[in-house]
């Protein structure tokens, strides 16, 4: 127990991904969980776990104030969603939040690291094509705070779009 989201195999697969794709180095990131606990035998968590611990995830959003927040797999999309919907049909697509937040929805660490294909069209593919949008986004905001974020949303989902339009082709 390290008290550390995300460590072990899929923690060294989100570290590489960030270090190497995004080129973000992790301790420039806030990470987290939607729940503040492992569930018993590391299975999703329900929907009452997730309700349990929103307070705490709620309360380090107020104070933290991200305009971006990734959400790794189609746990963390659901708690934002409050609806079941398939990560596979909205990675790499912003959702628009409370607060002007952005959700930018990717998949798992631990899903990649079970579907570990990194041919055109794989799930790693995809979540490198999304690693390096999240590199894009830190960058800018990084530079300019004051960036016209709904802009950047754009802008960052066109490129996605564009890449994946050529891998189709």
């Amino acid at each position: 127990m390290q008290g550390r989201p995300f460590v072990g195999r899929a923690g060294n697969l989100l570290d590489k991904l960030l270090k190497e794709v995004a080129k973000v180095e992790r301790d420039n990131l806030y990470i987290t969980n939607v729940v503040k606990c492992r569930p018993p035998k590391n299975r999703v968590p329900t929907g009452e776990e997730m309700e349990k611990c929103s307070h705490f995830l709620m309360a380090q959003i107020s104070v933290i104030k991200p305009k971006i927040i990734v959400a790794l797999g189609s746990t963390a999309l659901n708690y934002f969603l409050k609806q079941v919907v398939p990560i596979t049909k909205h990675r790499g697509k912003f959702k628009e939040w409370y607060g002007g937040i952005y959700i930018f929805p990717t998949f798992h660490p631990s899903y990649l690291l079970r579907n570990r294909s990194e041919k055109e069209g794989s799930p790693l593919f995809y979540a490198k094509l999304d690693m390096q949008a999240i590199g894009y986004m830190y960058k800018q905001l990084k530079a300019n705070p004051n960036l016209d974020l709904k802009k950047l949303v754009e802008t960052t989902e066109k490129g996605i779009v564009a890449a994946e339009n050529r891998v189709k082709k």
